[in-house]
């Protein structure tokens, strides 16, 4: 089994884990299609800065590559802005980073209100 594999293997076995029912993992949707994922625990806050409060909010997915086409992949590479639900909220995706290998992507993803 290549290093790739193996973590990917791994993170499959993570997602189980985290599953807050003890069977179905967390799970986000996006492009139409609903995926298996670990996330991080979201975090939302008002700053202030001049010109009233402004609003963070960050989330972190990772979900295994083999989850999406090579197509979608290249579509979170590219940047676009794309946004995904997960636990009920919308978020945009503001970076989607792999290693190497592409054993999986991680999305780095913020309110869809809050500036880019």
């Amino acid at each position: 089994m290549t290093g790739a594999a193996e973590h990917a293997a791994c993170l499959a076995e993570l997602e189980q884990e985290q599953a807050p029912d003890g069977t179905t993992p967390l799970q986000f949707i996006w492009n139409g299609v609903t995926r298996a994922c670990s996330a991080g625990s979201a975090h939302r806050s008002k700053r202030n800065e001049p010109g009233g409060f402004a609003l963070e909010a960050d989330l972190v997915i990772i979900a295994r590559a083999e989850l999406f086409t090579p197509e979608d992949l290249a579509i979170l590479k590219a940047g676009t802005k794309n946004t995904l639900t997960h636990d009920g909220r919308q978020w945009r995706i503001t970076a989607a980073i792999t290693p190497s290998g592409d054993p999986f992507v991680k999305l780095l993803c913020n309110d869809p209100a809050q500036s880019a």
